[in-house]
């Protein structure tokens, strides 16, 4: 393909710029509530694996919604490697989103903190 044949329809790019940050947004609330459930943190769970659950929640909301950002781009069928990519890329946006809601939102995410709260330090 030589690039005078390439072209990229940039509203659709922005579309799913726009869906790929919703979801990994909705993934990282609902790591926030799970992860930092008072159950979860006295149990020491998923401590240190925040990246790999985020990522199976991703595959699974990727799979069940039969999301692969390659095949949008394309206008081409799904595939099992356009679903692992874009569940990569949809974990890898929940570090953003944590991010977002630390740094400009000041909402804190780290089990340390929500213990020091809990505690009343």
């Amino acid at each position: 393909m030589s690039p005078a044949e390439f072209s990229l329809d940039y509203q659709k790019v922005l579309q799913l710029f726009i869906y790929i940050f919703a979801l990994s947004f909705f993934i990282e609330l609902i790591l926030l509530v799970v992860l930092q459930h008072r159950w979860v943190l006295r149990r020491d769970l998923f401590r240190g694996n925040k990246e790999i659950v985020a990522f199976l929640i991703s595959v699974f909301i990727c799979h069940k919604l039969s999301f692969d950002a390659f095949a949008v781009l394309n206008n081409s069928a799904v595939t099992t490697w356009g679903l692992f990519f874009t569940a990569l890329m949809l974990a890898g946006g929940t570090k953003g989103c944590t991010k977002l809601l630390e740094d400009v939102m000041k909402i804190k995410n780290s089990p340390e903190e929500i213990q020091k709260i809990m505690q009343g330090k």
